[in-house]
């Protein structure tokens, strides 16, 4: 989504028009919202980042490591200084910028490293129509919902066992050690759970979302939160009504965003709805607001009153909450076994 413009894309609700991502060289050319000579650099960027993934050595400059976002000396010519340094040192104005960090390599945050960022753009290339769909974006048939699925078949393959209505409340860790010779801090080893109901089982291994992994006493999150969204209208797609499963990729100052949005569509062929709905999925980066999100929201997908939309939104990672500054009530602790299980199940309990 972009502002008011010339373009090939879609009309939008709220002044916004939805722009294609070019996603080959055919459709860098085709593309009616680029000039030639932005055409040429795109070109000469998706060029260079195809060969870099093949052969780094063989590439036509060098990039600094992974990780090595310092800007020095020498920022624009080998790409220090992160990759959207490194897409503006090849001379790519500030809309392409966006275009290739929101929409092709999901970096709202502006976050990757320029190696990293060139990585990912190789990848966005060859998974476009690997799998028979027209973009390198697969999504599952009945939603994300299949995913713990497919997890729970996996597990119990190896001889796991589900156990339903066992809510955990808490996790005993021992203590993170540096291995000898080394100044590096793996991670704490899980050694046993404790549900709700007060047993203890132990387990070797444990997969969790560190968002419901809380250290002792509560503390409140301080790190910048994410919002989203889900709800379902009548059709046609509000993001696309000739593709009717589409991605759209909000920068910050379109549509009442304060930060970049992300927003799918799903209509019946993928299974999430039955038909005439179609199902949207809205989700801010981190950093911006509960009444921004809203506000995109209703500007783009809420705007036929005959049609309305019906949902709701909630802050990622908040076990539901929906206002900000909620404090999540639910979670499980992370206790530290240290030399007493007995006392570390005690003060979990």
């Amino acid at each position: 989504g972009r502002a008011e413009g010339a373009g090939q894309g879609e009309a939008g609700a709220g002044g916004v028009e939805f722009v294609p991502v070019p996603a080959s060289r055919a459709d860098v050319f085709k593309s009616r919202s680029l000039n030639v000579a932005e055409k040429r650099r795109l070109m000469r960027v998706l060029t260079f980042c195809e060969e870099y993934a093949r052969d780094p050595d063989r590439a036509q400059f060098t990039l600094p490591p992974d990780g090595d976002c310092a800007a020095g000396d020498d920022a624009a010519a080998d790409g220090a200084g992160g990759f959207e340094a490194f897409l503006k040192s090849k001379g790519l104005p500030d809309a392409l910028v966006d275009l290739v960090c929101d929409a092709v390599v999901l970096d709202p945050r502006r976050t990757l490293s320029a190696a990293a960022g060139v990585r990912a753009v190789a990848l966005y290339l060859a998974s476009m129509r690997r799998f028979g769909t027209p973009t390198p974006f697969l999504e599952p048939l009945y939603g994300t919902g299949e995913l713990p699925q497919a997890f729970a078949r996996v597990c119990a393959v190896h001889g796991g066992v589900t156990a339903l209505r066992k809510p955990l409340r808490a996790v005993l860790l021992l203590p993170p050690a540096a291995a000898a010779g080394t100044t590096t801090t793996p991670p704490p080893r899980a050694v046993a759970i404790l549900t709700a109901d007060g047993d203890l089982v132990a387990t070797p291994r444990l997969a969790i979302s560190r968002a419901l992994l809380h250290p002792p006493p509560y503390a409140a999150r301080t790190a910048p939160a994410a919002f989203r969204f889900v709800g379902t209208a009548p059709g046609p797609g509000r993001i696309s009504s000739t593709h009717p499963r589409a991605a759209a990729f909000v920068p910050a100052g379109v549509a009442g965003a304060d930060a970049a949005t992300t927003i799918h569509q799903l209509d019946d062929s993928a299974a999430t709805t039955s038909p005439p709905f179609v199902l949207y999925y809205a989700e801010s980066a981190p950093g911006g607001s509960l009444a921004a999100l809203r506000s995109t929201v209703k500007a783009l997908l809420d705007a036929d009153p005959a049609a309305p939309l019906r949902g709701r939104f909630w802050r990622a990672g908040s076990c539901g909450a929906e206002e900000e500054g909620h404090e999540e009530a639910e979670g499980v602790w992370a206790v530290s076994v240290g030399g007493d299980v007995e006392e570390a199940v005690a003060e979990a309990r």
